[in-house]
């Protein structure tokens, strides 16, 4: 998995400020603006990439024109909820023309100012409540999080631990649903960690409140490897990506290999285990979601293969901008908590130009991805029939259930 860069801080004017020598070399192009998918909706310059690494800069550095003012500008209130109008979804990084980190910038940036008494925002401190009492950012019962499996047991112990995750454990069990009759159909032998499963710790990492990141990540480690597991398996780009790449950063890392279940999937097709005999309805588009991407390992290949076993090489349609480029559906970076109307626009956004594509299915492998895009199939499905300009049909499914459909 991908390794998650350290901060460097540096002490200037008597305020530490997380990658400031690297901001430095900003030069205010604006290339990372004009991808930034929360800029686009909201147009202020404060909350896009460019502008909070201009402010940073002056908060680590006074100008000449500050000195010669007697100004020494800080962190306010205001910059500080900006600083949150971010999907993380790493696009700004990829096309920086002076290779700045800035995901790694904001994910450090974010844990400076919780660390300095700014936040958290309210939208995150019952995230924050129900991780501490119940180990999940839902808000829900601890004891409800294997509910999901209905009668299903599976085996104490194991070669495979399947970590499914928050999100697919108590909103979109769906998808779950789906991964247990595929392993089962597949015959494979595999665990969870059932209600000895606490959320990874990416929602923290995400909102900046890390001080529990180390003891998530070591009652998991030891949880797993009690199990025998020398496979984990989650069906959450964050999961996947905290378990390997930020635990292991943390020096939290276990004895056992972590892959996403696009990876196992495609194995057990290559296989021959899961054997695809009927195409699902519909015109698929397929999403890429951003930590499975560009923020993650780059898992572009596994994917593909499940949709070309499915429904047949082009058969299947790709956004115009795609693996690298491809476009966040608004739901990342514990943004949806902070502006949800906005989150929303940005999946309908990209709703939209599936439709316009021709597609009527939206795939993806993401919890979140999925969780946001049905929210915004629900609004324009709400605007259009408001409109009386037609109805929207589209769906949006976890990639685990159109492979189910195809059995």
């Amino acid at each position: 998995m991908a390794r998650v860069k350290r901060a460097r801080v540096v002490d200037l004017m008597g305020v530490d400020v997380p990658f400031a020598e690297e901001l430095d070399v900003c030069l205010r192009c604006g290339y990372c603006r004009s991808v930034c998918p929360t800029w686009r909706e909201v147009g202020w310059e404060s909350a896009s990439p460019r502008g909070k690494a201009y402010w940073l800069r002056r908060i680590a550095r006074q100008t000449p024109l500050d000195r010669a003012r007697g100004l020494r500008p800080e962190v306010t209130q205001r910059f500080f909820e900006h600083f949150y109008y971010c999907t993380m979804c790493g696009r700004c990084a990829e096309v920086c023309h002076t290779a700045i980190p800035l995901h790694h910038v904001w994910e450090s940036c974010r844990e400076w100012l919780i660390r300095e008494g700014w936040g958290p925002l309210e939208p995150h401190v019952a995230m924050l409540r129900s991780l501490a009492t119940d180990n999940n950012p839902w808000g829900h019962p601890a004891k409800l999080r294997t509910e999901w499996m209905g009668n299903r047991r599976p085996a104490a112990t194991g070669d495979v631990l399947w970590f499914v995750g928050c999100s697919e454990s108590y909103t979109q069990v769906q998808a779950s649903a789906a991964g247990a009759k595929l392993l089962d159909a597949a015959g494979v032998s595999w665990t969870t960690l059932g209600d000895e499963e606490w959320c990874c710790g990416n929602a923290e990492s995400k909102i900046g409140a890390t001080e529990h990141l180390d003891e998530r990540a070591r009652h998991n480690v030891d949880a797993i490897e009690a199990t025998g597991a020398t496979r984990v398996v989650s069906g959450c780009p964050g999961c996947t990506l905290t378990l390997d790449g930020i635990y292991r950063d943390r020096g939290m890392g276990g004895d056992f290999e972590v892959i996403h279940m696009t990876q196992f999937l495609a194995e057990l097709l290559d296989e021959g285990r899961l054997v695809p005999v009927k195409r699902p309805r519909g015109k698929v588009i397929w999403h890429d979601p951003c930590e499975l991407g560009r923020v993650g390992d780059r898992i572009y290949g596994a994917p593909r293969r499940i949709l070309d076993a499915v429904l047949g090489e082009d058969n299947w349609l790709e956004f115009a901008l795609n693996r690298d480029e491809a476009t966040c559906c608004g739901g990342g970076g514990a943004f949806k908590g902070v502006d949800d109307q906005i989150a929303v626009r940005i999946a309908a956004n990209k709703l939209e130009e599936a439709e316009e594509l021709g597609a009527s299915v939206c795939v993806t492998a993401c919890p979140t991805c999925r969780f946001n895009l049905n929210h915004g199939v629900q609004t324009l499905k709400r605007e259009r029939k408001e409109a009386e300009e037609g109805a929207f049909k589209m769906r949006a499914m976890d990639i685990k259930e159109l492979l189910l459909r195809s059995l």
